[in-house]
């Protein structure tokens, strides 16, 4: 499975801890891209713990296997 965050939103966090952990995990041009190989097929819950650069409004593009998703997320002082 492979899950990339785009650079606009990386550049926004600071990643902490993923869950589970990937089997590789690298940082390019255009963002963050990690990769899983689960070791049975079926869904994969994977849990990004991050902690933002500043308050207010992100955005960024989150994509799986090439499926991509567009989000907000706002965080308070």
């Amino acid at each position: 499975m492979k899950v990339a965050l785009s650079q606009d939103y990386a550049d926004d966090v600071q990643v902490q801890m993923v869950t589970p952990q990937p089997d590789s995990m690298t940082s390019n041009p255009d963002g963050l891209r990690l990769t899983f190989e689960p070791e049975r097929p079926g869904p994969l819950p994977i849990t990004l713990f991050v902690e933002p650069e500043r308050p207010g409004v992100g955005c960024g593009k989150l994509s799986v296997n090439g499926a991509q998703f567009v989000f907000r997320q706002w965080t308070w002082p």
